[in-house]
């Protein structure tokens, strides 16, 4: 009978954890749980690389036991560097923004947060709006649909509101005009608070906004209600040729499904390539950073600033980009 030793238990062990690793991360249907270990992918990948380098130095070394165990899990783990790797090259390297002619250019700037109102003080969201007088202010949470959210942010002229699901809702205030025959707020049955609208820039002319309050998918329920809106979201994002941006607290990271459709499916590239991975929500624990809250732009725009901004002392914190684009001639 073989003898079982501490060696080859580790050695299975760490099959099983990689094979359940790429399962995760293997592009289909997922469950809710599939999408909590996606999104603390970030976390995994150090882990992961050490293994597959022991594994990969116990194959070549000769006369060591447990060949087979270790070169299965050689190739597990490598076939997990490269779906992973994929998903982060863009952030740490992205070549393929669009060349502008700077004597013709639009200009956008987008501040969005989300807010819980027992929490919330106007006189610090007056604060961030004259700091850096952002063009158009996307405001999501709960209990924000009845609140003033400040002197300064009222003074915009278009402001919409989505319908309010369970207390959340999403408030849009924006310098430029609405274009009437391009706006939705309700996203249809079973979804969550989503818009997606069109507003008139004066220089770039028409461009399309869309926005979403995705919930934590700490169930089966929440995790179907993100995938649904989601969906019916990136659903008109790619059937629209216009410029598009989206935003939205989507209380997942890069590597989870519900926000990587909109670069998959939508066509569309985060605020973030080529900027690292910067995080959006802080539980003030090491484990607890991840980007939760993203923006997406279509390719007609170049990013050229994006920062978070903490002012607003939330566990989520609040981002602004700037992006640029070439008028319709």
């Amino acid at each position: 009978m073989e003898r079982v030793t501490l060696r080859a238990v580790a050695a299975r062990l760490w099959v099983l954890l990689l094979g359940f690793l790429l399962f995760c991360h293997l592009n289909h249907s997922r469950y809710w749980w599939q999408e909590l270990v996606c999104s603390f992918s970030l976390y995994w990948i150090p882990f992961v690389l050490f293994g597959v380098f022991i594994s990969l130095r116990g194959v070549l070394r000769r006369g060591h036991g447990h060949r087979v165990e270790l070169s299965i899990a050689s190739a597990l783990g490598l076939l997990l560097i490269v779906i992973l790797g994929r998903l982060c090259a863009p952030y740490i390297y992205f070549s393929r923004w669009p060349a502008l002619d700077d004597d013709r250019i639009a200009e956008l700037s987008v501040l969005f947060t989300p807010l819980k109102a027992r929490e919330f003080q106007a006189s610090r969201m007056d604060a961030v709006v004259s700091a850096h007088r952002p063009d158009i202010v996307v405001v999501m949470g709960e209990g924000i649909s009845s609140i003033s959210l400040g002197d300064k942010i009222s003074e915009y002229p278009v402001q919409l509101s989505s319908l309010t699901i369970d207390e959340r809702s999403i408030r849009v205030f924006s310098r430029f005009a609405l274009a009437p025959e391009h706006q939705t707020n309700d996203l249809g049955y079973a979804a969550l608070p989503a818009m997606y609208v069109g507003l008139e820039h004066p220089v770039g002319g028409l461009f399309e906004l869309g926005a979403l309050q995705l919930v934590p998918a700490f169930s089966a329920q929440a995790f179907d209600d993100n995938r649904t809106t989601s969906r019916r979201l990136a659903t008109l994002v790619r059937n629209s040729s216009r410029p598009r941006v989206v935003v939205g607290s989507f209380f997942g990271s890069q590597f989870s499904q519900i926000v990587s459709m909109y670069a998959r499916q939508g066509r569309l590239r985060s605020v973030m390539f080529d900027r690292g991975f910067m995080r959006t929500w802080d539980m003030h624990n090491p484990l607890m950073r991840i980007a939760a809250d993203h923006g997406f732009v279509s390719r007609h725009f170049r990013v050229r600033e994006v920062a978070t901004l903490p002012e607003l002392d939330s566990e989520h914190l609040s981002a602004i980009f700037k992006v640029a684009f070439q008028p319709a001639r």
